[in-house]
């Protein structure tokens, strides 16, 4: 499949902030994790979020070269642009779509999460409105307390619906909402509650396409509940959403990087930036990295570190929102022009997102989510 996106680096000519995506690493852990499963389990890549700030359409496009045919965005607007690249896929929205949209989610033939009678009825008004069923997954809520139908809710629920004609139930899945932590008892339990849900539709009859349950880390930490297919995020872009009971090899896919723009030296008791936080503490070498907060930095991240030449560089004063300043007095030789790495690794150095995440008190996830924009994606293959 030949890709619509751009890859080209003359970008950096106009600003070298930049976030760069291997798209050989996204497919190294699409396999990694196909080799996780049983045969019989399908990957459903989860694209939401822009791909977790990736870029859905070439992470898409990466797992779709690799032979995945499931995928799951978190809404309709997600949906429908996906639907537009792939076509021949099946769209799951993990998110409950406005009434105002089921119209389109019939339409495109994306798959909606049902978890009460409220959605799965104006679902079916509009499919009799388009013309065509509509087609659902049942969510069930063992203890997340999100979406779902409650366990006892689940029979009658889905007898109703069979019963209208209009939507097909296409499958069946709950979501874990401790499987990333050292304790998995709450996620096993989750899972026993699940698995005697199928089995109560089962005894009535009803039986369901596809069941499933894991998310990244439960696929990992659980194996028991792989089903029939699992939900894999953040372990597809190469990094772990928490903890793990076994060593997955993971190819990190992101590396955000800048230049430094400014170089200049300020003598001793010199105030630094915005509310004059930093005063320097004798004649220190000062450089301006293009990269603030509306690219992704966090304002109130203490102990802001960058990668250049090598060696780590620490931020000093106030994070600006287009900009930051950073001591480069331990490095005389450092020039405007010189490469600097928020993220990945320069030399025998690295920062991970996890560091960061860490910094933080946040998630992988989250992390990537800050970038805006501005700062541009490029693929690399």
């Amino acid at each position: 499949m030949e890709s619509r996106f751009q890859t080209d680096h003359d970008i950096q000519r106009f600003h070298p902030t930049r976030m760069e995506i291997s798209l050989s690493s996204l497919r190294r852990n699409y396999a990694t994790v196909r080799e996780l499963l049983p045969p019989q389990c399908d990957i459903m890549a989860v694209v939401k979020g822009d791909g977790y700030g990736l870029g859905m359409h070439p992470a898409a496009e990466a797992f779709f070269g690799e032979g995945c045919r499931r995928f799951a965005v978190a809404t309709i607007d997600e949906g429908l642009s996906l639907r537009a690249a792939l076509r021949d896929v099946e769209i799951l929205l993990l998110g409950i779509p406005p009434v105002s949209a089921t119209e389109a989610v019939v339409r495109q033939n994306l798959c909606a999460t049902c978890g009460d009678m409220a959605f799965a009825s104006a679902l079916r008004d509009a499919a009799r409105a388009v013309g065509r069923r509509g087609r659902i997954h049942l969510k069930v809520d063992t203890g997340l307390g999100r979406i779902g139908f409650f366990p006892d809710e689940l029979v009658e629920a889905a007898r109703t619906i069979l019963s209208w004609g209009d939507l097909e139930i296409a499958g069946i899945y709950t979501h874990f909402a401790t499987a990333d932590e050292e304790n998995l008892d709450y996620t096993r339990a989750q899972y026993r509650r699940f698995a005697e849900s199928i089995k109560d539709l089962e005894r009535n009859g009803i039986s369901l396409p596809l069941r499933h349950a894991c998310n990244s880390a439960g696929l990992i930490n659980v194996p028991e509940a792989h089903l029939d297919a699992v939900r894999a995020g953040l372990l597809l872009y190469g990094y772990r959403s928490g903890f793990e009971n076994r060593v997955v090899p993971k190819a990190p896919a992101v590396t955000v990087k800048s230049a430094l723009a400014s170089v200049r030296t300020l003598p001793p008791g010199h105030p630094v930036g915005y509310g004059l936080r930093y005063v320097t503490r004798g004649t220190q070498r000062l450089g301006i990295i293009p990269m603030g907060f509306h690219d992704g930095l966090v304002r109130s991240m203490k102990n802001t570190q960058f990668l250049l030449r090598g060696h780590r560089v620490t931020a000093v004063g106030a994070i600006c929102m287009d900009s930051v300043t950073v001591d480069l007095t331990s490095l005389p030789d450092a020039a405007v022009g010189d490469e600097v790495v928020f993220i990945g690794r320069q030399g025998d150095e690295e920062i991970t997102a996890q560091e960061v995440a860490d910094r933080l008190d946040t998630i992988v996830a989250q992390v990537f989510s800050f970038f805006s924009p501005r700062v541009k994606r490029i693929y690399l293959d």
